[in-house]
């Protein structure tokens, strides 16, 4: 099962394959999908570095406190102004390779 949780990163692949992949980490990839089956693809950056409208969400954000702890096909609501809600289901956790020293 690969999991988004608040550990930090690991920096092999090999590792990310056997084990959930934490994702309180700068860089990680989510796809998500929402209601009626269309997907948006977000990564979690630092604060400094967010901008939404290009996919970019700060790790502080509420959609990334929300991801923390869910696994794949996990639903994540998240709560609007105005008492409603946005629902997705967690498609895809994907971090981009980095190479040890």
């Amino acid at each position: 099962m690969w999991a988004i949780s608040s550990a930090g990163c690991r920096n092999s692949n090999r590792w990310a394959r056997r084990r959930p992949i934490p994702a309180k980490c700068f860089g990680a990839s989510v796809v998500l999908e929402d209601e009626h089956g269309g997907e948006v693809h977000y990564r979690i950056v630092g604060s400094d570095e967010a901008d939404a409208g290009s996919g970019q969400i700060s790790v502080d954000s509420p959609l990334a406190q929300q991801l923390m702890g869910k696994l794949l096909d996990d639903e994540v609501r998240l709560p609007l102004q105005a008492g409603t809600a946005v629902t997705y289901w967690l498609k895809d956790i994907q971090y981009p390779a980095v190479e040890n020293p």
